[in-house]
């Protein structure tokens, strides 16, 4: 099953849709780990992936009491290679893969506000993945890629034959891959026995 939602992201309506098992969560794009402290409290373990640097520090001191949290330094995405993303320091939420949706708008954000180059840079970080996990008892995930979502989920086809969890994944309302990742879980279906829940928390900011 899946659809569209629009709605905030408050962890409440999250957890309303967990229901049986709660075995492993994956953090997709944990940023600072507010998310994944609420996975801790309520699932056996927490895999937590955040790629930029900075960002990372930052969760791992918030997150380095919680002993049922692995924390990965990396984005995830179709393949495993190293790629560049934005650094944009105190705006950690709106850090974004270069690729060609990523460079528009960087370049895009950069003239609109005016920034200066201290206040940015571009890093090359490892990208994994979910695949070559080979993880098993899966009950959540959350992805919150800025638009990167896509690239995430076409390395987690035969993760979905080995898994059935419920998804949350944030997609903008603009994204040129909406209609994609809408289609990708109607063929998950058709290819594996998954019996997946897809809901799309659907957002919409200025960039």
């Amino acid at each position: 099953m899946a659809k569209f939602i629009q709605m905030s992201k408050e962890y409440s309506f999250i957890s309303s849709y967990i229901k049986g098992n709660k075995r492993i969560a994956l953090d997709i794009g944990a940023c600072i780990g507010d998310f994944t402290k609420h996975f801790s409290k309520d699932f056996e373990h927490v895999h937590a992936f955040e790629p930029v640097s900075t960002t990372f520090e930052m969760l791992s001191e918030s997150l380095s009491n919680y002993d049922n949290v692995t924390l990965h330094n990396s984005a995830v995405g179709n393949v495993p290679k190293q790629i560049e993303i934005t650094n944009l320091g105190p705006h950690f939420g709106r850090n974004m893969i270069q690729n060609d949706r990523g460079k528009a708008w960087f370049k895009k954000r950069v003239a609109d506000r005016k920034m200066k180059e201290d206040e940015w840079s571009i890093e090359l970080v490892e990208q994994v993945v979910i695949d070559d996990f080979n993880f098993t008892n899966v009950d959540l995930i959350k992805i919150d890629v800025e638009d990167y979502e896509y690239e995430v989920l076409l390395g987690m086809t035969e993760f979905f034959k080995n898994n059935s969890p419920v998804c949350f994944i944030e997609v903008h309302q603009n994204s040129s891959n909406k209609d994609k990742i809408f289609k990708y879980f109607q063929n998950i279906h058709l290819l594996t026995s998954s019996f997946t829940i897809a809901i799309f928390l659907l957002t919409c900011f200025t960039r």
